[in-house]
């Protein structure tokens, strides 16, 4: 991906700097509706998009929950020396919420559930 490649100098000084820089934004806002609503501006939105990618919510993805919720264990686990696992009525209640919050949510239930937890 292309990126924005230029020169500046900081205030005050008389060395030049060279920059090569690149934009990763996200959000759960239809941002070309914001801008047909005035809600988003239309110039930052155009240099925003050279290249969108979509990625659906974690509500919609599954296994996808699984694997992070396993991931995120297997952190937690290095982190105390235990090797706690997940319960298969835990994948099962995994896959089923639909997850608002999405990734950050879900390492958030799993650091809670693995604190109040005293168990494998």
């Amino acid at each position: 991906m292309p990126g924005i490649e230029g020169e500046f100098e900081r205030v005050g000084s008389s060395k030049t700097r060279q920059v090569d820089v690149r934009m990763i934004a996200a959000t759960h806002v239809d941002l070309e509706k914001a801008v047909a609503d005035g809600r988003f501006r239309a110039d930052l939105y155009y240099r925003l998009s050279e290249f969108l990618i979509y990625v659906p919510p974690l509500g919609l993805r599954g296994e996808d929950v699984v694997l992070l919720a396993q991931a995120f264990l297997d952190e937690l686990n290095t982190r105390h020396g235990a090797q706690r696992s997940l319960a298969p009525e835990a994948h099962r209640r995994l896959r089923e919420y639909p997850w608002p919050g999405n990734v950050r949510e879900l390492r958030h239930v799993m650091q809670r559930s693995y604190i109040y937890d005293g168990g494998d």
